[in-house]
């Protein structure tokens, strides 16, 4: 267990230091470096490995029976895996990346649901985990990365809103952060 308290404490010390790098690189540069880029995908896995930790070492187990748990897991968690492994192959081959920058903003595919589907994706792979293990420690981690990839991706909003003006305050204004969920509370102002 302390083990565990120990990598919850340098994910959000990570985390600190992932958003800083991101902000000071849009400050700085206009956008994301490889450095801020390849820092936030191995937090990612950090913070994946805690949730699958807690999960898998049955860590605050909550009562509810094994099979039915494990298999709503797997449909949230494998759906969210088919969201971010679609949302992540059209990012790739239609934004034209010039130096981790899109030279292309995409708004279709999955992206016309959502403006952020790779990290809602990666959010329900993550929460199909908790609910499979039933741990109510791996779904509060689970929520740690929300707040994460909350202040990361208006960070990425800014910087989208930079490189492509008028065309992506309408594409923001016109589509949620979070794919197929149009609530206003959850639009993320730029």
């Amino acid at each position: 267990m302390v083990g565990f308290a120990v990598s919850i404490v340098v994910f959000v010390l990570l985390a600190a230091l992932v958003l800083r790098w991101a902000r000071a690189d849009l400050r700085e540069n206009g956008g994301p470096t490889t450095r801020s880029a390849v820092a936030a995908w191995l937090l990612y896995v950090l913070h994946a490995d805690s949730v699958a930790w807690a999960a898998w070492g049955q860590m605050a187990l909550v009562g509810i029976p094994e099979g039915p748990a494990l298999v709503v897991g797997i449909v949230v968690g494998g759906l969210g895996f088919v969201l971010f492994l679609v949302s992540s192959v059209q990012l790739g081959t239609r934004a034209d990346f010039s130096q981790m920058r899109p030279t292309r903003l995409v708004t279709s595919g999955v992206y016309r649901w959502g403006r952020h589907p790779q990290n809602t994706g990666w959010a329900l792979v993550l929460t199909g985990t908790a609910i499979g293990g039933r741990s109510l420690l791996a779904l509060a981690l689970v929520l740690l990365f929300v707040v994460f990839a909350d202040r990361f991706v208006r960070i990425e909003d800014e910087q989208l809103a930079e490189a492509f003006g008028p065309e992506y305050e309408r594409y923001r204004d016109a589509t949620p952060a979070v794919p197929w969920i149009a609530a206003p509370f959850l639009r993320q102002p730029a």
